[in-house]
């Protein structure tokens, strides 16, 4: 009789413990799970972000920016003192929707970057007044023997730090993309906006038709790891 009632408290006692598991799946689902917020939702929780980390929203603008199937994938948060932030919507793993600290909202990492082309066999493009060619920096012309980069008047590579791909091409009145790209299992990221039935590439200021998993290199493209920020909640 001892045995028995003994049996009955573990199994009631492991029943409230999955159930109480279930809840907890259940809610941190539903409170993470990206999917179930609406754009405007979205925006709601981006600008609250913003202004909890960049105190007056006067300093600063927030862009939405959007993926191939027309749907939200991120933002682009626009300091008026210079610099941007992109933010993209990411669904955390379970486990740190459970056990923390989790965020659907992940920062990518864009200290500078740079306009280029593809070109094999060629050693300078010039187009619409500018000019495109191979670094003049040994090392990198090795690592990447078929890119032509943009370069000033000077003949000097241009870098750009505090301009977004979209402010530089001067798009910022159009409906702005990021689109992803898969390429030998590594994720990129291409800043486009529509150009007809196609796309214009802002890296490379070319137009092209998206897929999203490519064989070598086949799109100039923006190499970003977006990283979930805790304090992006």
């Amino acid at each position: 009789m001892e045995k028995k009632l003994k049996k009955k408290k573990l199994l009631i006692v492991t029943i409230i413990i999955l159930v109480a598991i279930l809840i907890w799946f259940v809610v941190s689902e539903c409170v993470y799970n990206p999917k179930l917020y609406s754009d405007k939702k979205h925006m709601e929780n981006i600008e609250r972000i913003a202004e909890n980390n960049y105190q007056d929203p006067e300093k600063y603008s927030i862009e939405p920016l959007y993926n191939s199937k027309e749907k939200l994938e991120g933002f682009m948060i626009l300091h008026k003192s210079g610099g941007y932030t992109l933010v993209m919507i990411k669904n955390p793993h379970i486990l740190l929707k459970m056990f923390g600290p989790a965020s659907m909202y992940a920062v990518g990492s864009n200290s500078y970057w740079q306009r280029y082309k593809i070109r094999e066999n060629e050693e300078v493009v010039v187009e619409n007044g500018l000019e495109w060619k191979k670094s003049t920096d040994v090392k990198k012309a090795d690592e990447y023997p078929n890119r032509l980069w943009e370069t000033d008047a000077e003949g000097k590579e241009v870098i750009y730090k505090n301009q977004s791909p979209y402010e530089v091409a001067g798009v910022m009145s159009e409906r702005k993309y990021i689109l992803q790209i898969e390429c030998a299992g590594k994720e990129y990221f291409i800043p486009a906006v529509k150009c007809g039935d196609k796309y214009l590439n802002l890296i490379s200021m070319e137009k092209f038709e998206y897929k999203q998993v490519i064989e070598n290199e086949e799109q100039a493209s923006l190499d970003l790891e977006f990283i979930p920020k805790h304090y992006f909640n």
